[in-house]
């Protein structure tokens, strides 16, 4: 899932989030998750977004992935959570 959001236009700012994406376990390391951020990114420049955000666990092949594909950690960036 793919879900956009923008700033006000004072910020001139628009920024592509990436919910949800999963390459099942048969299709890793073949470069099916290589074309699919490169299919996203792409849609991205093409509507003028300055960026793509996604949300993964630290440390995880995931975040592995995703380091090596160029994406960066955000310090500023904090993932909360309030047990009930």
């Amino acid at each position: 899932m793919i879900k956009e959001y923008k700033t006000d236009d004072l910020q001139k700012c628009c920024e592509l989030f990436v919910e949800e994406l999963f390459v099942s376990v048969n299709c890793q390391r073949k470069g099916h998750g290589v074309m699919l951020m490169e299919i996203i990114e792409e849609y991205a420049k093409e509507n003028s977004f300055v960026s793509v955000t996604l949300l993964t666990s630290k440390g995880s092949p995931p975040f592995k992935f995703y380091e090596k594909i160029g994406y960066e950690h955000l310090d500023w960036l904090a993932f909360m959570q309030k047990k009930l």
